[in-house]
Protein backbone atom coordinates (compact mmCIF):
# COMPACT_ATOMS: atom_id res chain seq x y z
CA UNK A 1 0.00 0.00 0.00
CA UNK A 2 1.44 3.68 -0.88
CA UNK A 3 2.09 6.18 1.27
CA UNK A 4 -0.59 8.42 -0.06
CA UNK A 5 -3.57 5.67 0.60
CA UNK A 6 -2.13 4.92 4.05
CA UNK A 7 -3.16 8.22 4.88
CA UNK A 8 -6.09 8.65 2.68
CA UNK A 9 -7.60 5.52 4.59
CA UNK A 10 -6.04 6.62 8.33
CA UNK A 11 -8.03 9.96 7.24
CA UNK A 12 -11.32 8.30 6.23
CA UNK A 13 -11.36 6.48 9.36
CA UNK A 14 -10.62 9.36 11.50
CA UNK A 15 -13.51 11.28 9.79
CA UNK A 16 -16.10 8.06 9.92
CA UNK A 17 -15.13 7.47 14.05
CA UNK A 18 -17.46 10.14 15.41
CA UNK A 19 -20.25 8.15 13.96
CA UNK A 20 -20.27 5.71 16.80
CA UNK A 21 -19.62 7.77 19.89
CA UNK A 22 -21.22 5.58 22.26
CA UNK A 23 -17.93 3.04 21.61
CA UNK A 24 -15.84 5.80 23.32
CA UNK A 25 -18.09 6.31 26.69
CA UNK A 26 -16.61 4.40 29.86
CA UNK A 27 -19.31 5.22 32.32
CA UNK A 28 -21.03 2.18 31.79
CA UNK A 29 -17.84 0.46 33.12
CA UNK A 30 -17.42 2.24 36.00
CA UNK A 31 -19.78 -0.35 38.83
CA UNK A 32 -21.18 1.86 41.97
CA UNK A 33 -22.96 0.05 44.79
CA UNK A 34 -26.51 -0.86 43.96
CA UNK A 35 -26.39 0.02 40.48
CA UNK A 36 -27.12 -2.48 39.45
CA UNK A 37 -25.07 -5.00 42.34
CA UNK A 38 -23.80 -4.31 46.10
CA UNK A 39 -20.09 -5.40 44.59
CA UNK A 40 -18.25 -1.96 43.32
CA UNK A 41 -15.19 -1.73 41.48
CA UNK A 42 -12.07 0.36 42.52
CA UNK A 43 -12.37 2.70 40.21
CA UNK A 44 -13.59 6.37 41.26
CA UNK A 45 -15.34 9.05 39.34
CA UNK A 46 -13.48 11.08 37.05
CA UNK A 47 -12.14 14.56 38.27
CA UNK A 48 -14.77 17.15 37.81
CA UNK A 49 -17.44 14.54 36.98
CA UNK A 50 -20.83 15.17 38.02
CA UNK A 51 -23.00 11.87 38.32
CA UNK A 52 -26.75 12.14 38.83
CA UNK A 53 -28.67 9.01 40.07
CA UNK A 54 -32.62 10.25 39.80
CA UNK A 55 -34.05 7.25 38.20
CA UNK A 56 -33.01 4.18 40.51
CA UNK A 57 -35.70 1.86 41.66
CA UNK A 58 -35.45 -1.52 43.71
CA UNK A 59 -37.84 -3.77 44.69
CA UNK A 60 -38.24 -6.33 47.24
CA UNK A 61 -40.10 -9.18 47.99
CA UNK A 62 -40.49 -10.92 51.32
CA UNK A 63 -42.45 -13.60 52.94
CA UNK A 64 -45.89 -13.33 53.18
CA UNK A 65 -46.28 -10.70 50.54
CA UNK A 66 -44.55 -7.64 51.71
CA UNK A 67 -42.63 -5.73 49.51
CA UNK A 68 -40.25 -3.33 50.36
CA UNK A 69 -40.00 -0.14 47.40
CA UNK A 70 -37.26 1.56 47.61
CA UNK A 71 -35.83 4.82 44.68
CA UNK A 72 -32.21 6.18 46.45
CA UNK A 73 -31.55 9.90 44.46
CA UNK A 74 -27.98 10.18 44.76
CA UNK A 75 -25.29 12.89 43.56
CA UNK A 76 -21.64 11.92 43.19
CA UNK A 77 -19.11 14.35 42.25
CA UNK A 78 -15.18 13.85 41.26
CA UNK A 79 -13.78 16.11 43.56
CA UNK A 80 -10.15 15.55 43.62
CA UNK A 81 -8.04 13.61 41.49
CA UNK A 82 -8.76 9.35 42.39
CA UNK A 83 -11.26 11.03 44.62
CA UNK A 84 -14.99 11.11 44.98
CA UNK A 85 -17.56 12.40 46.91
CA UNK A 86 -21.35 11.56 47.56
CA UNK A 87 -24.86 12.26 49.11
CA UNK A 88 -27.59 10.13 48.98
CA UNK A 89 -31.13 9.63 50.27
CA UNK A 90 -33.01 6.35 50.43
CA UNK A 91 -36.91 6.56 50.11
CA UNK A 92 -38.50 3.50 51.11
CA UNK A 93 -41.98 2.42 50.43
CA UNK A 94 -43.34 -0.79 52.91
CA UNK A 95 -46.04 -2.32 51.67
CA UNK A 96 -47.73 -5.81 53.52
CA UNK A 97 -50.25 -8.20 51.84
CA UNK A 98 -52.19 -7.50 55.13
CA UNK A 99 -55.26 -4.92 53.80
CA UNK A 100 -55.42 -3.95 57.22
CA UNK A 101 -52.41 -2.65 57.72
CA UNK A 102 -51.81 0.83 55.62
CA UNK A 103 -48.09 0.83 53.70
CA UNK A 104 -45.87 3.68 54.54
CA UNK A 105 -43.66 5.88 52.78
CA UNK A 106 -40.88 7.90 54.13
CA UNK A 107 -37.31 8.93 53.86
CA UNK A 108 -34.67 6.17 54.89
CA UNK A 109 -31.95 8.75 56.24
CA UNK A 110 -29.20 10.68 54.66
CA UNK A 111 -25.64 9.33 53.52
CA UNK A 112 -22.11 11.39 53.40
CA UNK A 113 -19.46 9.59 52.07
CA UNK A 114 -16.26 9.56 50.40
CA UNK A 115 -14.09 7.73 48.12
CA UNK A 116 -10.58 7.40 47.04
CA UNK A 117 -8.17 5.33 44.52
CA UNK A 118 -4.56 4.73 45.80
CA UNK A 119 -3.31 3.93 42.36
CA UNK A 120 -4.33 3.10 38.72
CA UNK A 121 -4.39 -1.00 38.08
CA UNK A 122 -1.09 -2.53 36.13
CA UNK A 123 0.18 -5.37 35.12
CA UNK A 124 1.54 -6.19 38.65
CA UNK A 125 -0.99 -4.38 40.61
CA UNK A 126 -4.59 -4.57 40.87
CA UNK A 127 -6.56 -1.43 41.61
CA UNK A 128 -7.64 -0.42 45.11
CA UNK A 129 -9.55 2.16 47.04
CA UNK A 130 -10.63 2.84 50.20
CA UNK A 131 -14.75 4.25 51.01
CA UNK A 132 -16.17 5.48 53.84
CA UNK A 133 -19.70 6.67 54.72
CA UNK A 134 -21.99 7.94 57.57
CA UNK A 135 -25.64 7.23 57.80
CA UNK A 136 -27.12 10.25 59.64
CA UNK A 137 -30.68 9.81 60.83
CA UNK A 138 -33.95 11.59 59.33
CA UNK A 139 -37.17 10.92 58.04
CA UNK A 140 -39.84 8.62 58.60
CA UNK A 141 -37.48 4.91 58.23
CA UNK A 142 -34.57 6.78 59.82
CA UNK A 143 -32.09 5.10 62.26
CA UNK A 144 -32.57 6.29 65.50
CA UNK A 145 -28.04 7.18 65.97
CA UNK A 146 -25.80 7.53 63.35
CA UNK A 147 -23.81 4.81 62.12
CA UNK A 148 -20.57 4.46 60.05
CA UNK A 149 -19.04 2.32 58.01
CA UNK A 150 -15.08 1.42 56.09
CA UNK A 151 -14.99 -0.86 53.04
CA UNK A 152 -11.98 -2.03 51.01
CA UNK A 153 -12.13 -2.40 46.86
CA UNK A 154 -10.07 -4.14 44.98
CA UNK A 155 -10.59 -4.65 41.37
CA UNK A 156 -8.05 -7.02 38.85
CA UNK A 157 -8.67 -7.47 35.31
CA UNK A 158 -7.72 -10.29 33.13
CA UNK A 159 -8.46 -11.23 29.42
CA UNK A 160 -11.28 -12.80 30.46
CA UNK A 161 -12.90 -10.68 32.81
CA UNK A 162 -12.92 -8.33 35.47
CA UNK A 163 -12.71 -9.86 39.14
CA UNK A 164 -13.36 -7.42 42.45
CA UNK A 165 -13.08 -7.68 45.90
CA UNK A 166 -14.61 -5.85 48.99
CA UNK A 167 -14.76 -5.98 52.76
CA UNK A 168 -16.11 -3.46 54.51
CA UNK A 169 -16.92 -2.94 58.67
CA UNK A 170 -18.69 -0.66 60.51
CA UNK A 171 -22.03 -0.23 62.88
CA UNK A 172 -25.13 -0.56 62.73
CA UNK A 173 -28.63 1.05 64.08
CA UNK A 174 -32.45 0.13 63.99
CA UNK A 175 -35.32 0.87 66.03
CA UNK A 176 -35.57 -1.97 68.70
CA UNK A 177 -38.29 -4.23 68.29
CA UNK A 178 -38.76 -4.36 72.43
CA UNK A 179 -40.26 -0.61 72.32
CA UNK A 180 -42.54 -0.91 69.05
CA UNK A 181 -45.99 0.66 69.39
CA UNK A 182 -47.88 -2.34 68.85
CA UNK A 183 -50.84 -0.25 68.77
CA UNK A 184 -49.69 1.13 65.37
CA UNK A 185 -51.92 -0.32 62.68
CA UNK A 186 -48.46 -0.55 60.89
CA UNK A 187 -47.08 -2.87 63.27
CA UNK A 188 -48.86 -5.81 61.71
CA UNK A 189 -45.87 -5.75 59.02
CA UNK A 190 -43.63 -6.88 61.86
CA UNK A 191 -42.65 -10.89 61.59
CA UNK A 192 -41.74 -12.56 65.22
CA UNK A 193 -39.59 -14.71 67.18
CA UNK A 194 -40.46 -16.28 69.86
CA UNK A 195 -43.73 -13.88 69.40
CA UNK A 196 -41.87 -10.44 69.34
CA UNK A 197 -41.34 -8.25 66.30
CA UNK A 198 -38.19 -8.36 64.65
CA UNK A 199 -36.80 -6.55 61.88
CA UNK A 200 -36.36 -7.66 58.54
CA UNK A 201 -32.31 -7.80 57.91
CA UNK A 202 -31.13 -4.27 56.25
CA UNK A 203 -28.23 -3.61 53.51
CA UNK A 204 -25.97 -0.97 52.97
CA UNK A 205 -25.22 1.31 51.37
CA UNK A 206 -28.59 0.73 48.80
CA UNK A 207 -30.68 1.11 52.16
CA UNK A 208 -31.72 2.94 55.05
CA UNK A 209 -30.23 1.43 58.06
CA UNK A 210 -32.94 1.46 60.34
CA UNK A 211 -35.43 -1.25 58.73
CA UNK A 212 -37.19 -1.59 62.32
CA UNK A 213 -40.96 -2.44 63.06
CA UNK A 214 -40.95 0.52 65.48
CA UNK A 215 -40.33 2.59 62.10
CA UNK A 216 -40.18 0.81 58.82
CA UNK A 217 -42.33 -1.67 59.20
CA UNK A 218 -41.11 -3.54 56.60
CA UNK A 219 -40.32 -6.79 57.86
CA UNK A 220 -41.72 -10.08 57.64
CA UNK A 221 -42.00 -13.56 59.52
CA UNK A 222 -38.05 -14.75 60.53
CA UNK A 223 -37.40 -17.89 58.67
CA UNK A 224 -36.13 -19.57 62.05
CA UNK A 225 -37.22 -18.94 65.47
CA UNK A 226 -35.25 -17.45 68.25
CA UNK A 227 -32.65 -16.00 65.38
CA UNK A 228 -32.97 -12.50 66.52
CA UNK A 229 -32.77 -10.34 69.49
CA UNK A 230 -35.44 -7.90 68.89
CA UNK A 231 -33.94 -5.63 71.80
CA UNK A 232 -31.01 -4.89 70.11
CA UNK A 233 -30.50 -1.34 68.66
CA UNK A 234 -27.03 -0.96 67.45
CA UNK A 235 -23.63 -2.84 67.32
CA UNK A 236 -21.10 -3.36 64.23
CA UNK A 237 -21.43 -5.15 61.40
CA UNK A 238 -19.06 -6.73 58.28
CA UNK A 239 -19.66 -7.73 54.53
CA UNK A 240 -17.01 -10.04 52.60
CA UNK A 241 -17.87 -10.30 48.69
CA UNK A 242 -16.42 -10.99 45.54
CA UNK A 243 -17.66 -10.36 42.03
CA UNK A 244 -16.59 -10.97 38.46
CA UNK A 245 -17.61 -8.41 35.16
CA UNK A 246 -17.24 -8.82 30.97
CA UNK A 247 -17.30 -5.47 29.16
CA UNK A 248 -18.44 -5.58 25.42
CA UNK A 249 -17.10 -2.30 24.28
CA UNK A 250 -18.10 -2.14 21.28
CA UNK A 251 -21.57 -2.19 22.57
CA UNK A 252 -20.98 -0.38 25.54
CA UNK A 253 -22.22 -3.29 27.48
CA UNK A 254 -21.32 -4.51 30.78
CA UNK A 255 -22.45 -8.19 32.41
CA UNK A 256 -21.84 -9.32 35.94
CA UNK A 257 -22.62 -11.02 39.17
CA UNK A 258 -21.46 -11.51 42.59
CA UNK A 259 -22.09 -13.05 46.06
CA UNK A 260 -21.60 -11.54 49.68
CA UNK A 261 -22.26 -12.00 53.38
CA UNK A 262 -22.87 -9.75 55.42
CA UNK A 263 -23.18 -10.00 59.23
CA UNK A 264 -24.94 -7.94 62.18
CA UNK A 265 -23.43 -9.23 65.21
CA UNK A 266 -25.81 -9.40 68.11
CA UNK A 267 -28.96 -8.68 66.51
CA UNK A 268 -29.11 -12.21 64.10
CA UNK A 269 -27.67 -15.01 64.87
CA UNK A 270 -27.70 -16.25 60.91
CA UNK A 271 -24.47 -14.76 58.49
CA UNK A 272 -26.79 -13.29 55.31
CA UNK A 273 -26.13 -14.55 52.04
CA UNK A 274 -26.80 -12.93 48.96
CA UNK A 275 -26.33 -13.46 45.13
CA UNK A 276 -26.73 -11.15 42.34
CA UNK A 277 -26.71 -10.48 38.61
CA UNK A 278 -26.77 -7.43 36.68
CA UNK A 279 -26.05 -5.70 33.53
CA UNK A 280 -25.29 -1.75 32.55
CA UNK A 281 -24.91 -0.40 28.69
CA UNK A 282 -24.50 3.43 27.48
CA UNK A 283 -27.45 4.71 26.30
CA UNK A 284 -26.15 8.15 25.15
CA UNK A 285 -22.77 9.60 25.42
CA UNK A 286 -24.44 11.21 29.16
CA UNK A 287 -26.69 8.43 29.98
CA UNK A 288 -26.09 4.53 31.38
CA UNK A 289 -28.99 1.98 31.88
CA UNK A 290 -28.38 -0.67 34.38
CA UNK A 291 -30.49 -3.57 35.25
CA UNK A 292 -30.23 -6.22 37.88
CA UNK A 293 -31.77 -9.13 40.28
CA UNK A 294 -30.67 -10.61 43.73
CA UNK A 295 -31.85 -13.32 45.88
CA UNK A 296 -30.95 -13.30 49.48
CA UNK A 297 -30.65 -16.95 49.81
CA UNK A 298 -29.39 -17.66 53.02
CA UNK A 299 -29.85 -15.67 56.34
CA UNK A 300 -32.64 -14.74 58.99
CA UNK A 301 -35.33 -13.98 56.45
CA UNK A 302 -34.88 -14.27 52.81
CA UNK A 303 -35.88 -12.88 49.99
CA UNK A 304 -35.62 -11.38 46.33
CA UNK A 305 -34.87 -8.23 44.35
CA UNK A 306 -34.57 -6.56 41.25
CA UNK A 307 -32.98 -3.22 40.06
CA UNK A 308 -33.39 -0.93 37.28
CA UNK A 309 -31.22 2.69 37.27
CA UNK A 310 -30.69 5.73 35.14
CA UNK A 311 -27.63 8.06 35.37
CA UNK A 312 -26.82 10.98 33.66
CA UNK A 313 -23.26 12.20 34.06
CA UNK A 314 -22.47 15.95 32.79
CA UNK A 315 -18.64 17.71 33.19
CA UNK A 316 -18.22 20.46 35.49
CA UNK A 317 -14.65 21.52 34.09
CA UNK A 318 -15.92 24.27 31.88
CA UNK A 319 -17.56 25.74 35.52
CA UNK A 320 -14.35 24.76 37.28
CA UNK A 321 -11.99 27.23 34.75
CA UNK A 322 -14.98 29.96 34.55
CA UNK A 323 -12.85 33.17 36.03
CA UNK A 324 -14.98 36.18 37.87
CA UNK A 325 -14.15 39.61 35.31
Amino acid sequence: MSIALRRAVIVVVACLAPSAPLAAQTEYYNLDAGRPTRIEDAIPTERYALELVLGGLRVDWLARGAQRWRTEPKVVYGVLPFTEIEVRVPVIRAVSRNTSAPAATGVGGVAIGALHAFNLETNRLPAFALESEVQLPAGLFGAPATSYSLKALVTRTTHAARFHFNGSVGTYSVQPAAVADTSCPLSTLAGCANGKPIPVPFDFPCASAAIGPGQSRSVTTAAATGTANPSRSHGTRWLVGVGADRAWPLQSLLLGGNIFAERFAGLYALTDWTAEVGARTQWTPRLVFDLGAARHFAGTVQSSAATIGVTYTLSTRQFSSMRVP
